[in-house]
């Protein structure tokens, strides 16, 4: 039901049971007055009965219903003073019930008070038709007649109870009355049963109470009470153990799944860091000797073209095995403090032009944030990654949002993100497409997994995301219903830094480029490309192979060696270890390390990005100029010693 019926509909019903039981005790009233001091004294005994019974309720397993002893104090109440008196009970009971709950509402205190005065009126009028129908039908049998009235009684009362209560609380919750009967009510009916039996007991010809039926009764009651009691308890506790059990039982399975997504990224990992060194060594010979072979050939004759895409398959070779890196946490980065809506904003232009006309690109969410510490380029990755994939999830088009918030994670939030609270980005990309099934969405994130046709994806764009956002401890997590569409949130913990200044000096080469090189790189391919490249740049430049020719080179050379250009992983001495040995007799010159190998390998020989001077393979000529000029222009000078872990 919607909610302004709703909030019509419940006051509605109140004030109608209210008008009904406010007219019933008008109604008896004046029989109340005319009572006896005896019997007025029998009707507060029954009522402190009916109000104490009240307390000894057990809630029956698994249902919202409580059975108690006040069912039949209240039946006994009947068969003694008549509906009449009973009313009165009930309703001083609903009173006291009221001023027990902690919201104290007018309406609920209404609803409390005239519920059971209405229904213990229509149960007595029940009670003396039935008995007065069986009493001319079977004039001989007295008890039959009794009996009949009595649980017919007791049937009314429960019918008008309960659907009555059923009613109130499902206009209020917006459930419907037979799931919500079903619920809190269904299970008393042998409730009700019981009391109108005992009830019959106590008090069989409806004039006194049966003692020694009492005598009996009472001490089975009791016992059957704390029995039920611990029953219930039993079960309770049997329910929460087995919930307990299952959510650790679940908590395991996560742990098992996560330990074996890790472990396969583990090996993948390990597989493309050890390709890696020789991979981009022979992706930076392809690509620097096809730049040089184009700068000798006109522009727009057919070989220079070709050369061209030869570059640019180069260049994709390279992103692939970027990515595999990426996504396995081994890429070496660079970590920068920037703004992300800056970041994004400057993409926007390329990502429309990446989705087409067909997709309407949504960034009016973008606004001023928190700085984050991330590599840029990553981020545009992750960015890139996401929307493509949202493209490629609306073939018929559709809309992506992208949008950026500071988000503050509390520590339930943050404990669902496996996070530590603090101050956090949220980034959240949604589109309006396809949408996931809960299958798809438990392996999204695997390696090589894809749902797209062959050809169409290699399945590593949304694990790439996941292992650049986990290597920037951040997380990621995904909303997405089928044939509606699907929204990833990824959260990155924000800093207070200063933002990360651009080299403007190593933006475009210099024109003149002075000074003298040791390059060192056993790769007589890679070595031959980059000492061709600085000498044409304007260096003079010394090659060797290996680390100990260096060190000849570096003690026999008369002039200065202003740049130590070296791989990080040789054969005998690696990069850093030269470093050291050159860094004692030649303290000032100046370091830039290069390699193809994954980030966990490099900072294995003591060299990380964030620390150095540091140029990833495979590169471009041009780039390593610009970054041989930046270093010469305002790089440190080699440490004494370089920091470095598992040496």
């Amino acid at each position: 039901m919607p909610d302004s019926p709703r909030r019509l509909a419940l006051p509605a019903l109140v004030a109608v049971v209210g008008l009904l039981g406010a007219a019933v005790l008008v109604r008896v009233s004046p029989a109340l007055i005319a009572q006896s001091p005896w019997q007025l004294a029998q009707i507060a005994a029954l009522a402190v009965a009916v109000i104490a019974s009240g307390f000894w309720s057990v809630k029956i397993p698994g249902h919202h219903a409580r059975i108690s002893f006040s069912e039949v104090f209240v039946f006994v109440a009947m068969l003694l003073t008549g509906w009449q008196m009973t009313a009165v009970i009930v309703a001083m009971d609903g009173a006291l019930v009221s001023l027990r709950q902690r919201r104290k509402r007018l309406d609920r205190v209404v609803f409390n008070v005239s519920e059971p005065v209405v229904a213990i009126a229509l149960s007595g009028l029940a009670h003396g038709w039935i008995h007065g129908q069986v009493t001319a039908e079977y004039p001989g049998w007295p008890s039959a007649a009794a009996t009949a009235a009595a649980f017919g009684m007791a049937a009314v009362f429960f019918i008008c109870n309960s659907l009555l209560t059923a009613a109130v609380i499902a206009v209020e919750s917006g459930s419907s009355i037979g799931s919500v009967w079903a619920g809190h009510a269904r299970h008393l009916a042998a409730n009700y049963y019981a009391a109108a039996a005992i009830a019959i007991l106590v008090v069989p010809s409806g004039q006194g109470i049966e003692l020694q039926a009492v005598g009996i009764i009472v001490p089975l009651l009791i016992l059957s009470f704390l029995g039920y009691r611990e029953a219930a308890q039993r079960v309770e506790d049997a329910e929460r153990h087995a919930r307990e059990v299952e959510r650790l039982y679940s908590e395991a399975r996560q742990r098992d799944e996560a330990l074996r997504q890790a472990q396969k990224l583990e090996a993948l990992g390990r597989l493309a860091g050890g390709v890696s060194h020789d991979f981009n060594n022979m992706m930076t010979a392809i690509r620097g000797y096809a730049e040089m072979a184009r700068e000798a050939l006109p522009p727009g004759t057919e070989l220079h073209d070709d050369i061209g895409e030869i570059l640019t398959a180069t260049d994709r070779a390279a992103g692939l095995a970027r990515q595999l890196l990426a996504f396995s946490r081994r890429h070496v980065t660079e970590p920068k403090v920037v703004w992300p809506d800056r970041v994004i904003a400057a993409m926007s232009g390329m990502l429309a032009r990446l989705i087409g006309e067909d997709i309407t690109l949504i960034t009016s969410g973008i606004g001023p944030v928190a700085k984050v510490r991330i590599d840029p380029v990553q981020l545009e990755q992750i960015v890139m990654n996401l929307v493509v994939n949202a493209r490629d999830a609306m073939p018929s088009g559709g809309a992506i949002t992208v949008t950026l918030a500071d988000a503050g994670l509390t520590a339930a939030a943050a404990d669902d993100l496996a996070l530590a609270p603090g101050a956090y980005l949220r980034l959240s990309v949604s589109d309006t497409g396809c949408g996931m099934t809960e299958e798809i969405k438990s392996r999204v994130f695997e390696p090589f997994f894809t749902t797209k046709a062959e050809g169409h994806g290699t399945g590593l764009g949304l694990a790439t995301v996941f292992g650049i956002v986990h290597q920037a401890h951040g997380a990621i997590g995904i909303d997405s219903t089928v044939g509606v569409g699907t929204s990833f949130h990824i959260h990155l913990p924000t800093t207070d830094e200063a933002e990360t200044v651009a080299d403007v000096a190593s933006a475009q080469p210099r024109h003149a480029s002075t000074g003298t090189i040791l390059v060192v790189e056993d790769d007589s391919a890679v070595s031959a490309l980059v000492t061709r490249a600085l000498r044409h740049a304007g260096f003079e430049v010394f090659r060797a192979v290996d680390a100990q020719q260096a060190l000849e080179l570096a003690r026999c050379h008369a002039g200065p060696i202003d740049l130590l250009l070296t791989d990080v992983v040789m054969p005998g001495m690696n990069g850093r270890e030269l470093a050291d040995r050159i860094a004692q007799f030649r303290p000032d010159v100046r370091l830039l390390f290069m390699s193809g190998y994954s980030d966990d390998t490099v900072l294995q020989r003591g060299v990380e990005a964030s620390t150095v001077e540091f140029i990833q393979k495979p590169f471009t000529l041009p780039g390593l100029v610009i970054r041989v000029q930046s270093v010469l222009a305002g790089g440190r000078p080699v440490p004494p010693a370089l920091e470095h872990a598992g040496s």
